[in-house]
């Protein structure tokens, strides 16, 4: 069975349905379970054989097994990334992928509100900066039509075109912040931010592009 994404927990319980996880599929019988390690497992870009040891150590002894092989380096990546997962509560806390999908809305609407108003401070009449409640996907191969409640930050640009701006987030300086248009209003999801140090990177692009290099507030 190609279960595809990886996923080791069950997430029914942050509202992600339809998705059943590595585990289970080896439980109904499948013999063998094909899954990435990347997609929501959270680890390197992989591939990984799950199931009954007999068959696997079959498919080792194939010469194929030799020509995709992992390298050193993606397989201390996958192996500590699994025993994150050894524990689910410490891998929905560590894992970013995972962290970034069952982090609870009323959470995400709080850093909305926060990064709006420093952006509301770097950009000033340059652009109406408010919040709003909004559906984040998680895209891909991996829960393509799965609505994730989330919030978001909408900025109306005043000195150019909504359509302006997100090309020169996205196509600008390293690294791309890549935004939703809705309408006349930009998007940006924190959800999708995983550090500190990437929303002080939105602040400050806003305000060079909005109003001139120099003048994102601290």
């Amino acid at each position: 069975e190609d279960q595809g994404s990886g996923v080791l927990f069950d997430l029914s319980r942050f509202g992600i349905h339809d998705e059943p996880t590595v585990g289970a599929s080896v439980a109904a019988g499948a013999s063998v379970v094909t899954a990435s390690g990347d997609k929501l497992l959270g680890g390197p870009q992989a591939g990984l054989l799950v199931g009954r040891a007999d068959v696997v150590a079959r498919l080792k002894k194939h010469p194929m097994a030799r020509v995709l092989r992992l390298d050193k380096m993606t397989l201390a990546a996958l192996e500590a990334t699994l025993r994150v997962c050894l524990d689910e509560e410490r891998a929905l806390r560590e894992i970013p992928t995972l962290r970034m999908l069952t982090t609870p809305q009323a959470e995400i609407r709080s850093r909305a509100e926060a990064l709006a108003a420093r952006v509301r401070d770097g950009v000033g009449e340059a652009a109406e900066v408010t919040t709003a409640d909004d559906i984040a996907r998680a895209g891909g191969g991996s829960l393509p039509l799965a609505d994730i409640a989330s919030a978001v930050v909408v900025i109306a640009p005043r000195t150019m075109a909504v359509t302006k701006l997100e090309t020169l987030l996205r196509c600008g300086a390293q690294p791309a912040i890549v935004a939703r248009v809705k309408g006349d209003r930009l998007l940006i999801d924190p959800r999708t931010l995983v550090a500190a140090a990437e929303e002080d990177i939105v602040v400050t692009r806003l305000a060079e592009i909005l109003v001139g290099p120099g003048t994102a507030s601290a």
